[in-house]
């Protein structure tokens, strides 16, 4: 009989354990940040651009890293920011500016914690050029987290 009740109390201890360490995964990835997020941004007004943004968090920082087909040449750089707002008529002002958009590619590495993006009230958004800033080519809503 000896060994039965040592097999059953090795069990719940094992059980036990097992459930601990479950509990602290569960906990630990309930409390973290989500690490990378992507972004569609959609053309505007039959611009023909669209691409995505991937936002990637770093410590206290968040790199952003576009891609936009087709992208604009090389000599013809388009600005890029993250604004306050939603896409459309509720865009706002400027929160962060990213680099220029150049041959399809921007990344930007910003002052600003991937949850301070996330707090639903923020769009990146494309404009044609230097020239032509109030015409938007392509926006994307960052989604609350």
């Amino acid at each position: 009989m000896k060994p039965i009740m040592h097999l059953h109390t090795t069990r719940r201890w094992g059980l036990l354990f097992l459930g601990c360490v479950l509990l602290i995964l569960f906990a630990s990835a309930c409390g973290r940040e989500e690490r990378e997020l992507v972004v569609q941004l959609v053309e505007i007004d039959g611009s023909a651009q669209s691409g995505t943004a991937t936002l990637t968090a770093i410590g206290d920082q968040t790199q952003i890293v576009i891609h936009v087909n087709p992208g604009p040449p090389d000599n013809d750089p388009q600005p890029l920011h993250v604004h306050f707002g939603k896409c459309g008529p509720r865009l706002g002002a400027v929160a962060h500016t990213l680099e220029n958009m150049s041959a399809g590619v921007s990344t930007t590495t910003l002052d600003a914690t991937m949850a301070s993006l996330r707090n639903g009230n923020q769009a990146i958004n494309l404009h044609l050029s230097v020239p032509g800033i109030r015409t938007y080519t392509a926006c994307g809503n960052i989604p609350e987290q």
